[in-house]
């Protein structure tokens, strides 16, 4: 769209994550990455720990922060299924969470979906929204 009938001229690959490229030790998620976890992952880095994971959802950190639930106002949110460290900055400011930070390990979509349905959205709405930032699959695996 933005090369209009030039397109053809440049040479494009698909967009795909870096890990799937080249091998990494680990990996900040975010959309961008939030100052705060780039700085506590350095920290654990540099005293020889892994990268931190946060493997508990944003509304976690919505509620901490009490904000009101985004669902409940019909908005598609992400919120119970993707991973935290990002202190709810989008559902802070009255964005929906986007799952730009990957979902925690054992997301229940099948409950994410659920929820959808009850407040008025719809499942393509999950659909849509789970392929933003998480719908790239390594070849050869369900990664």
């Amino acid at each position: 769209m933005v090369y209009g009938d030039k397109k053809d001229y440049f040479e494009s690959t698909l967009a795909r994550p870096i890990d799937t490229v080249i091998k990494v030790d680990g990996k900040i998620p975010g959309c961008p990455i939030d100052r705060f976890d780039f700085v506590k992952t350095v920290q654990s880095l540099l005293v020889g720990k892994g990268v931190p994971k946060h493997n508990y959802p944003v509304c976690w950190e919505c509620r901490l922060n009490e904000n009101e639930c985004l669902l409940t106002l019909g908005q598609a949110c992400l919120g119970p299924i993707t991973q935290g460290g990002c202190r709810a900055i989008e559902p802070t400011w009255g964005s929906p969470c986007n799952g730009c930070r990957g979902f925690v390990d054992e997301a229940n979509m099948k409950s994410a979906e659920e929820m959808l349905l009850k407040h008025g959205l719809t499942v393509n709405d999950l659909k849509n929204y789970k392929t933003i930032f998480n719908s790239f699959k390594k070849e050869g695996t369900n990664e």
